[in-house]
Formats: C-alpha cells, structure tokens, sequence
C-alpha cells in the first residue's frame, strides 16, 4: 500500500484528507514543515506522495519543497501543493520549482483521490520506464564487455603467432592488476569497482604495439628483457637500446588507438588502455620512454602497469632467459621504489605480496 505524507498545520484539513485517503493508502499526518523535514531526514523509507500545505508558520510549503529537491534521496517523489487562497498567481512558481499539482482547499473527494491515483501511477511509469532503461543498459554494458574480452583474446592470439611467450604474458598481467588495483582501492580510495574491471581487462592489451614490430625489433625486445632482468634485478639506469625500443613499440600502439579515441573520447576502458599502451615504461625519476614524464604526472594506471608488467617479466618462463622466483621479483620491484616505480604503490604491492605469490603459483600450475 503506497504512503502518503499530508503535512498541514489546520488539523481540520488534515483530519479531512487523512479521512478521504485513508481508505485506500497509508496516510502518515504531520502538523508543520519543520516535523516533516526532520521526519524526512530522520532516514526511515519515504513516502510514495506528499501533500503539502503551502501556507505554513516557520517554515512554509515552498521551503520544505526547496529542501526536498536538494536531497537526493528525496527529490523524485510527488509533491502536490494544498491551499485555501487563490493560488494561481503562485502556480509558475510552484510548478518552475518541482512541485506536480495544485490541489484547492476544502477537499472534494473525488477530485483529490482523482489527482493523487494519477500522480501515484504516472511516477510508477516512471520508475517502470528507469528500471527498464537501467536493464537495457546493464545488458548493452555486458555486451560491450564480452565484446572487448573478444578483442583481448584476438590480440593475444595474434601476439602469440609472432611472440608466443607474449599471449600468456598478456592473460597474466591482467590477472596481477586486478590484485593491485583491489589493493589500491582499499588503500587510496581512488578507484571504483569499474575502474578495477577496466584496468584488469585493459592491463592485457598494453603491449599491443609489439604486433607493429619486425622480427629483428622482437629480437631486440627479447635482449631487453634479459638486460632488464639479469640476476633478477632491473637496473636502475636505462640499458642500451632500451629507450629506442620502447619508443617504437609504444608509438605503434598509440597510432593504432588514437583513431578509436577520437571517435570515443571519454571511454574509461579506451583511455586506460591507452595510458598504459603509452606510459608503462616510464620511469617514477623522470628517465623512462617514451616522453620522459616524472612522478604523478605519469597516469596511475601507467603506474600501476609498471609493477605488474615487471613481475611478470622477471618471473615467468621464457626459453631465452632463466626463470626467477616471487621473491626475486619482490627483491627487485623494492630496490627500484622512487627510481623506476612509484613508491607508494610499491608499498601496496607489497602488502599484497602473498596474493601475488598464490597467482603466480596457480599460473605455474595451470600453464
């Protein structure tokens, strides 16, 4: 049963409405707009219907329907302004401020449960309508989704006809991001549920430049891994030939998405795809590729990439390189904090070191 608030100071009026409406809804009287906004505020579920006397002491109709339209929680439902005077002077401003009908005093029965049925039924269209509208959007977001875990999978697979270690690479980082990301989330409050399945999903794609590349490029890659991680410790300078490389590849991904950007400029899973595409090896000091930016004025998300891109780089199995432990890795990620990575994030990573080891040890398990 929907409930209606008749909020009236004249305990004639009120008893009468209450009387007419009573039969067919929950009515809940009040005697003043100050007792129905402290009521309003005081959390419990709100009415389906308000019917608000406009001439009030203390605190009138229009005040309490200005207060009512600043709340969130409060400003979609139904307010139909009551009076005894002549009100139609006061209608353009009653209606420009929110308010859905006027309703003239003494009450005619039939024409006040006329008028509230209506409002009742058009707001539960309304809601109907939302429901509807939030469904279709739910299941066109799924299927964009499924649609971009389709593009990941073909990018890796087309990784792994050039580079086959790089398609695993791609499935793995992503997994080691959403660990992260959950991590950073709790810790800054900077990311939302969304931005966490945005980055794990986008976190596979920030090598995509590679499939740009000549073999001989793949064979330089396949050096600077081993520069970057031998004995397990990523150098705190530049290699030879690192910078050059990574420009390359960078540059041919970043071609490749700025025509999606422009035709979708403010798509969360795009940008972040393309800052991590761009950004992943800069470096925390400012000595990174492709364009040198330093600390925060590298994107988070790039950031992030850094670490995970690292980890798995150290630790996975390659037939050119040996294959290092967690530990190795965790060793190496430390002693680069606020020289190639970020150091507040690398304090995250560390406290989630555990759940990165278990990753790892299902990855080794299961590949």
């Amino acid at each position: 049963m929907s409930k209606i608030m008749i909020v009236d100071d004249d305990i004639t009026s009120l008893s009468m409405a209450r009387a007419i409406l009573e039969s067919e809804y929950t009515t809940i009287p009040v005697r003043s707009g100050y007792e129905a906004l402290r009521l309003l505020a005081a959390g419990a579920e709100p009415p389906d219907l308000i019917l608000l006397d406009i001439n009030m002491p203390v605190v009138s109709g229009y005040e309490v329907l200005e207060k009512l339209k600043e709340d969130p929680k409060l400003c979609n439902i139904p307010v139909l302004f009551v009076s005894g005077e002549d009100t139609y002077s006061n209608e353009a401003e009653g209606f420009s401020s929110g308010v859905k009908d006027y309703i003239s005093k003494p009450y005619i029965a039939s024409t006040l449960l006329s008028r509230v049925r209506h409002h009742l039924s058009e707001c539960e269209q309304q809601t109907r309508l939302i429901e509807q509208m939030d469904l279709l959007t739910e299941e066109k977001l799924s299927e964009l989704m499924n649609l971009f875990d389709t593009l990941i999978n073909a990018m890796a697979y087309l990784n792994s006809r050039r580079c086959p270690q790089l398609s695993w690479h791609s499935k793995r980082v992503s997994r080691y991001m959403r660990i992260l990301a959950t991590a950073v989330a709790a810790s800054q409050g900077d990311l939302s549920a969304g931005d966490i399945d945005a980055l794990s999903r986008c976190a596979g794609l920030h090598d995509m430049g590679l499939l740009a590349l000549t073999d001989s490029d793949l064979e330089k890659y396949r050096n600077v891994e081993l520069a970057r991680t031998r004995g397990a410790n990523i150098p705190q300078e530049p290699v030879a030939e690192e910078s050059e490389f990574y420009t390359k590849h960078v540059d041919a991904g970043r071609d490749s998405l700025q025509v999606f950007m422009e035709a979708h400029p403010n798509n969360l899973y795009l940008t972040y795809t393309l800052e991590m595409v761009t950004h992943h090896h800069e470096w925390w000091n400012g000595k990174g590729a492709p364009d040198g930016l330093e600390g925060e004025a590298i994107p988070l998300s790039a950031r992030m990439m850094a670490i995970v891109d690292n980890y798995d780089i150290i630790t996975a199995r390659r037939a050119y390189k040996f294959e290092y432990t967690h530990e190795d890795a965790v060793i190496s990620i430390r002693r680069n904090a606020g020289t190639r990575f970020d150091p507040a994030l690398v304090e995250i990573f560390l406290s989630v070191e555990d759940q990165m080891k278990a990753c790892l040890g299902h990855i080794v398990q299961n590949t």
